[in-house]
């Protein structure tokens, strides 16, 4: 039984590859027929595992992206062969592993395109369009075409740029503006510059006007939806953290819990003892700076009345009920207040974990059908199972 897999696992995490699949077509179902599906697996996608990601998604994109150059070899080495495009951009010492493996590469400066002279090679002019962080500026583009075309190893295959703020319509507006200008201005040119990418999945959701030859799309593929989702949309969610209880505790009122004693237990507790914390991504949050006076309002406030309410931002989950953390949580282990619950030792929580923070040594689950099709163990060694109705 594939089932057994998980009985000597104290974590992991599971992906629902049916849902990534229906996701991947409900995106398909709300572009034009001409705009084409890159999706992006990068941050080995999103938490989820990019090979078994990207291998699934192949059915219904025609592209892959990734940041890194070791991204897009892990991908290679499994034996993708679909486009990848590599938003970092090379330079002298990295130009001959783009090539070797056939990616396709960023240009974004002329330093850029002096590394790739030699080579032969597909590209993708990066421009900054107001997030100001790569691509070159859009007076730049129409000379770094011409050269690049010029080129006798390179082929131009598209030019992009990247939305700072897709979901708010007034800073995604102005962006789009600036990209269509530089495009049309290209065309009346005659200058071919492949195809025109711009929408993040922000924009594919929120923000339609920035679709133009295809999307760049990463976590609205995993079931995640900035800003919500609009109508007529619908995507699943296809991740899911789990931990098992390694004990359950009992703390008299008044005992101090965890490291510090930084909880002093004002009623008995039952406490279970998760193989979850820190070191795996729980708690673990990108640090986001106010923005300005209301932003930073909201912010104190949400921390305040969770301090208050006892309810910290992350929590487990047992048939849909949330048990917090009770004191420090630890490197690898976290105490659950089980409540009135009748949770035992060996059960097993859902946890709130951030997928990009999770760490690479949890082992991931793959499920197609609700049976486990294949595995990543905690070494990034992947198996695939041989299973009624599996791949």
């Amino acid at each position: 039984m594939t089932e057994n897999i998980l009985q000597n696992l104290p974590h992991w995490i599971e992906v629902d590859l049916d849902k990534l699949l229906a996701n991947a077509r409900e995106v398909r179902r709300h572009l034009p027929d001409a705009c084409q599906l890159m999706a992006v697996v990068k941050a080995d996608a999103y938490g989820l595992g990019a090979v078994m990601v990207a291998q699934t998604l192949a059915e219904e994109c025609q592209a892959l992206a990734v940041t890194t150059l070791e991204e897009g070899m892990e991908l290679r080495r499994h034996g993708l062969s679909l486009p990848i495009l590599v938003f970092t951009p090379p330079d002298s010492q990295t130009a001959p592993l783009y090539a070797q493996h056939r990616f396709q590469v960023t240009i974004d400066s002329p330093a850029t395109l002096a590394a790739l002279k030699d080579f032969d090679l597909d590209c993708h002019l990066k421009v900054d369009t107001g997030m100001h962080r790569l691509g070159c500026l859009p007076e730049l583009a129409s000379q770094l075409v011409s050269e690049i075309i010029a080129s006798p190893g390179l082929r131009l295959v598209g030019i992009y740029s990247h939305l700072a703020a897709a979901a708010k319509p007034k800073s995604a507006a102005r962006q789009t503006a600036v990209f269509r200008q530089l495009i049309e201005e290209l065309a009346r040119q005659g200058q071919n510059y492949g195809q025109a990418h711009l929408a993040n999945s922000a924009a594919l959701l929120h923000y339609p006007p920035a679709y133009f030859d295809l999307v760049r799309v990463g976590t609205a593929l995993y079931g995640q939806a900035t800003g919500g989702l609009p109508a007529g949309w619908s995507l699943a969610d296809t991740w899911q953290a789990k931990a098992r209880l390694l004990e359950i505790r009992q703390v008299p009122k008044g005992q101090l819990v965890g490291y510090g004693g930084d909880l002093r237990a004002k009623r008995d507790l039952r406490l279970g003892i998760a193989a979850i914390g820190y070191s795996d991504g729980f708690t673990v949050e990108p640090q986001a700076r106010p923005q300005g006076w209301a932003s930073l309002i909201r912010q104190s406030g949400e921390t305040v009345a969770r301090l208050l309410l006892h309810h910290p931002k992350h929590y487990a989950a047992w048939q849909g009920q949330r048990l917090y953390p009770a004191g420090r949580v630890s490197m690898q282990l976290t105490a659950f207040d089980l409540g009135n619950t009748n949770l035992q030792k060996g059960d097993v929580l859902d946890i709130s974990l951030r997928r990009t923070c999770a760490s690479s040594r949890i082992s991931r689950i793959y499920r197609k059908g609700g049976a486990i099709v294949a595995v990543r163990d905690e070494q990034g060694v992947y198996s695939t199972l041989e299973v009624e109705g599996g791949f």
